[in-house]
């Protein structure tokens, strides 16, 4: 099994596995609310095991103005293996949940009031004239705003 040295984190080593060591010691740590598995840092609390991991095998993020994160290939969480960790843009990590089918919007969204049907109906039911964007939102329970955005395409736009 390779085991590398975590830049920036002395004493701490990652695996191929995704597991992290502490002076030889494997950290069992603990999976949060979303999944994500965390490690104690001595310095800064908890952190995720895939940070560490990413930092190991693929050393720091690129230097180039560019906020980044670590981004896991399949989208899952837990799988912190550095073959499928790697430095990404916030806009290319929302790519990935799109393409995985892993994205949280639309009717996807535990917090969403519609359904995509209820909103081709918004749409249509305004494009004919005769609403206004106040009565639909009392209607469908929503705010004047977000049927704004609905019927302009800037929300739900894939609906």
């Amino acid at each position: 099994m390779v085991r590398k040295p975590v830049p920036g984190y002395p004493g701490y080593e990652a695996d191929e596995t995704g597991a992290v060591f502490r002076y030889g010691i494997e950290l069992s740590g603990y999976t949060d609310g979303q999944g994500y598995r965390k490690v104690v840092s001595g310095r800064s609390g908890y952190i995720k095991r895939a940070t560490l991991g990413c930092l190991a095998f693929h050393g720091y993020a690129p230097d180039d103005g560019v906020r980044r994160l670590v981004a896991h290939e399949n989208d899952i969480p837990g799988d912190d293996r550095p073959s499928n960790l790697r430095w990404s843009t916030y806009a290319e990590n929302a790519a990935d949940r799109k393409r995985n089918g892993t994205r949280y919007d639309g009717e996807h969204n535990p917090r969403a009031k519609l359904t995509a049907d209820m909103v081709k109906d918004i749409r249509r039911r305004y494009a004919a004239g005769g609403e206004t964007q106040k009565s639909l939102a009392i209607e469908f329970g929503v705010c004047q705003r977000s049927i704004s955005l609905i019927v302009r395409g800037i929300t739900w736009q894939d609906t």
